[in-house]
């Protein structure tokens, strides 16, 4: 990899301690900021859990006005680009649009996920692992599972995953590195016509994979 090669837009200041007091909990507490809070500890059974301090706020910093060094941190949102949800559907018909808002809602009861908007697209998470990618277009939601890789030796990455696709809906595309390997991925097209219960069984698949890993 290459420096070019990295999106800089997409950088994040990421700090990690045992702790955070309030105050600094409440720093982070607007939308789009390009900062993470991530709270870590140890147990003595040698169990190490890492939590984020996720904001549940709508406000943005641009909303507050005599704040201190406020250039400064226009500054920096100008260079780090964040995203939101709304900015990653905003040209799907409102059709799919309402589809994708009951999707969300049928996957709701998965525990441990969260949607994580990204520039072009939205990640259903489970901790930093993702469990799907939605790339929105105008008239179709493209679902994307990373399958794993196959090495070149022909032996396949830890938990190479296999999607039990009875209706087929699925198309497996792959890609190679430039190290020879191959990288796998299934791909799902949502319409309006989808069945979004089967799709949840799709999901639950990868989910389950990545959960008993």
């Amino acid at each position: 990899m290459q420096i070019s090669d990295v999106d800089f837009s997409q950088s994040k200041i990421i700090f990690v301690s045992q702790s955070f007091n309030s105050y600094q909990k409440d720093s982070v507490n607007f939308k789009n900021l390009p900062f993470e809070l991530w709270e870590i500890k140890r147990f003595t059974n040698n169990t190490v859990v890492i939590d984020q301090h996720i904001s549940n706020s709508n406000e943005t910093i641009e909303s507050l006005s005599n704040i201190k060094n406020s250039n400064i941190i226009s500054s920096v949102n100008k260079e780090v680009k964040t995203y939101n949800e709304e900015d990653i559907i905003e040209s799907t018909n409102k059709e799919l649009i309402s589809k994708w808002i009951e999707l969300k809602e049928n996957v709701k009861d998965l525990n441990g996920t969260q949607i994580l908007a990204k520039k072009g697209y939205l990640s259903l998470l489970i901790g930093k692992k993702t469990v799907a990618y939605f790339n929105f277009y105008k008239n179709k939601i493209r679902m994307d599972f990373n399958r794993g890789n196959i090495n070149v030796d022909g032996s396949k990455s830890k938990n190479y995953f296999t999607l039990d696709d009875p209706k087929q809906i699925s198309q497996e595309s792959s890609w190679e590195w430039k190290s020879g390997t191959r990288g796998n991925v299934y791909r799902i097209t949502i319409d309006k016509n989808t069945d979004l219960d089967y799709i949840k069984f799709l999901i639950i698949q990868k989910y389950k994979n990545l959960v008993e890993r």
